[in-house]
């Protein structure tokens, strides 16, 4: 069942750059706290063209999220509605080695298409229930296929299946896909940019970052709920409170249920 709302623990550092920016940040898969999620069974460090923004749908407040995610319990949770982000059209048109379409992101057009990677447009969604199970073939999948000149790369096999003992989390996930590409076949009137991406990335190509910002949609940002940890201090508090009365002031702020209760 999706929810209506989704939650985030975070330090009150990371708040101040959300609130100040209005951007959530993305971390590649590489940089998340379940290992073995940056391989798949043939592409090798496949995790870090993935950019993920992870969330609990978890009403409740969790100690193990507590603990896990903030420093010494003195951080905060941001509740927020599920469509966060903006919905931007995209087109393809004039793009080299790409059919002309239009596709739904998260990112407006100018960020789509750089001089050395791309983030890529969809026509599916971008928020995902992750799937926990044991299952080796969902944990290490295959993603790649050849039949004759044709390929298929299963990209949907990639970000949304963690083993069983991270299902704690009961976590969703915004997921942003972006490749990297050379330009070797710029001029050939053949080029395809998602052939040049694959050949990219078998061959490991690092993108320029290992984050990426994507902005809030202005509306929803107003409706923000931050919830003070449960270890935080009457500094944390004031400190909390002046980034909201100068970056969010429609935003609430309540005090967890477990402050002064544990020691």
């Amino acid at each position: 069942m999706t929810p209506d709302f989704l939650y985030h623990y975070t330090s009150i550092e990371s708040l101040a750059m959300i609130l100040s920016t209005r951007k959530i940040r993305f971390n590649s898969l590489t940089e998340l706290d379940d290992l073995t999620e940056r391989d798949c069974h043939d592409f090798k460090s496949i995790g870090k063209y993935f950019f993920i923004s992870s969330w609990t749908n978890i009403q409740e407040e969790s100690l193990p999220f507590w603990n896990m995610y903030t420093p010494k319990m003195k951080g905060i949770r941001i509740k927020m509605p599920l469509d966060l982000f903006n919905d931007y059209l995209i087109t393809t048109n004039g793009v080299k080695g790409v059919k002309s379409n239009f596709f739904k992101s998260i990112v407006p057009q100018n960020e789509t298409f750089k001089d050395s990677f791309w983030i890529l447009p969809t026509s599916e969604k971008y928020l995902f229930e992750v799937e926990y199970t044991d299952e080796s073939d969902k944990l290490n999948p295959n993603i790649y296929s050849e039949n004759g000149e044709k390929f298929i790369i299963s990209l949907n096999k990639i970000g949304l299946f963690k083993s069983k003992h991270w299902t704690f989390q009961s976590e969703w996930r915004f997921i942003i896909k972006i490749f990297p590409f050379i330009q070797a076949q710029e001029t050939n009137e053949n080029y395809d940019l998602l052939i040049d991406s694959i050949k990219s990335i078998r061959n490991g190509r690092d993108l320029p970052f290992t984050d990426y910002f994507v902005n809030i949609n202005e509306f929803k940002f107003k409706e923000m709920e931050i919830l003070l940890g449960p270890k935080h201090s009457d500094a944390d508090r004031i400190i909390v409170e002046s980034l909201i009365s100068k970056y969010n002031p429609t935003a609430k702020l309540l005090i967890s249920d477990l402050h002064k209760k544990i020691k």
